[in-house]
């Protein structure tokens, strides 16, 4: 590959991030960082009860973090949070009404909104874009992890 290959491709990023800026406000109260907690919540409890742990995993985020995460949707009334009968360092969490209808809004209803304003674009290309953007995220993420002189 090319270096202008790379930075048109680099600049296509940038044009995604500003994208991501142009989606529609969340309300006061949740982040888009609030929407992923609640909708990995909603996927991993579809095989069961869903531990603290198994967000961060399902996340690839460190347990401090979403642990507040989860602490502040808690206060805000759309996660329960309950302790193990067995062992109480383990923390199972579930979505409330509220959390559900949060889910729904934005992962169920948002998304069908935003499919009908990509309508013409086949599902391929978005396919094709999101493998490709996985794997280039997957070289730098391996690249962060060695030492600068293996980089360069």
């Amino acid at each position: 590959m090319d270096a202008i290959t790379v930075k048109d491709f680099v600049d296509s990023c940038h044009q995604a991030k500003r994208i991501t800026e142009l989606l529609p406000d969340l309300p006061s109260d949740v982040t888009s960082r609030s929407i992923h907690v609640v909708d990995a919540i909603h996927e991993l409890s579809a095989s069961g009860r869903v531990r603290v742990s198994d967000v961060s995993a399902y996340l690839d985020v460190t347990r401090p973090s979403i642990t507040k995460a989860i602490s502040d949707l808690a206060s805000l009334g759309y996660i329960d949070k309950k302790p193990s009968e067995t062992d109480g360092r383990t923390i199972y969490v579930e979505l409330t009404p509220e959390g559900e209808g949060l889910w729904n809004k934005y992962i169920d209803e948002y998304y069908k909104h935003m499919a009908t304003l990509l309508g013409d674009i086949p599902d391929q290309d978005v396919r094709n874009a999101i493998k490709t953007i996985e794997k280039v995220a997957g070289v730098f993420y391996e690249a962060a992890h060695k030492p600068i002189e293996h980089v360069l």
